[in-house]
């Protein structure tokens, strides 16, 4: 059995779990929410004939039927539904409000088991993807995908036309346009619609979560608005998510390519365009002399901090907002991008972080520690560099070459 025919089978294991596990859930809400609070004569007639509860035990004996009996599932569980409507009498109003109530729950239910299916027959007919499996999968990513795109044509339609802009910071020019505010509103209250409980971080909202524990979603609605202002392509939407101080979920959208990357923990990075989605893996080159590089440097021109900015490499790259150039390297157009600005904050990374490593790739600050998503701060107090896995030790040690005064002011008094 080759590696995608296995792959193919575990991910319908998952499936399988994840489906019985809701069918499980749904019948103790339901049992909970439906039955008692009803008038004693309706909840014993309704527990006594245990019609729900015997059509989820129904449900959960078709999910685990073996691939041999998998021709039969589709019409088991069309015909669980026609038990559903003989089963339950029709005559009796308050039934008849209940049996609605049951179809529209079960009919979540049976989008489930519909895909199961659907997915169990194209992996044994070898036409499934990693990227199909996840994206079926994962409601939770699909939704965050349709928030990017929309955030996205908001930004093509500033695009187009001649853009105001004002600089947020005094001392620096660091440019807001109404794009940036329109987008980050829409992603906000989009992300507040579907995900209630979830805290957010977003570069154009002075509000900060009272914590960084929880399921917190970091937002860049335009990261690179310089390059946007200047009509150039390189311009994205950052949607990450951070489960306890860890990126899990990553959206990096593209509106100007028309490419959307996507990745979540454990389950691969991908690239979405023009109707297709495949894979991305960074390169194995393992010396810096060998590697295309981006190096930020600091605003201080003849700061010694700079001495990293001078390393010899294959090629100097520019262009493109911070997310993209994490992004080439996870698509294997680039090695390492070392940022030594200390301008970076989380919603730079938390998105992208993701999908490089998913991608083979490694993020860390500039000492090779993991970026500290559970600090109160916004910004990144250590910076960050970027790499495909192989070559990451080797930035960390020209890094940790500077004098020690030169970098930990910088790390320290800077953030």
């Amino acid at each position: 059995m080759g590696f995608s025919e296995r792959y193919s089978m575990w991910r319908i294991k998952i499936l399988r779990e994840k489906a019985i596990k809701r069918v499980e859930e749904f019948a103790q809400r339901f049992a909970y929410v439906v039955f008692m609070p009803r008038s004693g004569e309706l909840k014993g007639r309704i527990i006594e004939n245990k019609l729900l509860l015997e059509i989820c035990k129904k449900i959960l004996s078709l999910l685990v039927l073996s691939d041999q009996e998998m021709e039969n599932k589709r019409a088991f569980f069309f015909k669980l539904l026609a038990e559903l409507d003989r089963e339950v009498e029709p005559g009796d109003p308050m039934i008849k409000r209940i049996r609605t109530d049951y179809k529209k729950k079960l009919r979540s239910i049976q989008e489930i088991v519909t895909t199961l299916i659907s997915l169990e027959e194209k992996a044994h007919a070898g036409k499934v993807s990693k990227a199909d499996l996840l994206l079926k999968s994962d409601e939770t990513l699909r939704k965050v995908i349709v928030i990017a795109e929309e955030a996205g044509t908001i930004l093509l339609r500033y695009y187009r036309k001649e853009v105001k802009a004002v600089s947020k910071d005094k001392e620096r020019y660091d440019p807001v346009t109404e794009a940036d505010r329109e987008a980050d509103h829409w992603i906000r209250e989009r992300l507040a619609g579907v995900f209630p409980a979830d805290q957010i971080l977003s570069e154009e909202n002075k509000s900060i979560p009272f914590d960084f524990l929880g399921r917190v979603w970091m937002v860049d609605p335009l990261d690179g608005t310089k390059t946007f202002l200047r009509k150039e392509d390189g311009f994205a939407v950052n949607i990450g998510l951070c489960k306890r101080g860890r990126p899990v979920l990553g959206v990096v959208y593209a509106p100007a390519r028309g490419e959307m990357y996507f990745a979540k923990r454990g389950e691969g990075a991908f690239l979405q365009k023009e109707g297709r989605v495949w894979p991305i893996r960074t390169t194995e080159i393992c010396t810096i002399e060998e590697s295309r590089a981006f190096i930020k440097p600091s605003e201080e021109k003849d700061h010694p901090i700079n001495k990293i900015a001078r390393l010899q490499v294959k090629e100097n790259m520019t262009g493109d907002c911070a997310a993209l150039r994490i992004i080439k390297i996870a698509r294997g157009l680039s090695e390492f991008y070392i940022d030594i600005s200390y301008k970076a904050s989380k919603w730079d990374t938390c998105a992208p972080q993701v999908i490089l490593e998913e991608a083979g790739g490694t993020i860390t600050d500039l000492l090779g520690n993991p970026l500290d998503y559970k600090d109160r701060s916004s910004r990144l107090k250590n910076s960050f560099v970027a790499s495909n896995t192989v070559l990451h030790p080797a930035l960390i040690k020209e890094i940790l070459k500077l004098p020690k005064p030169v970098l930990f002011i910088n790390l320290v008094q800077r953030a």
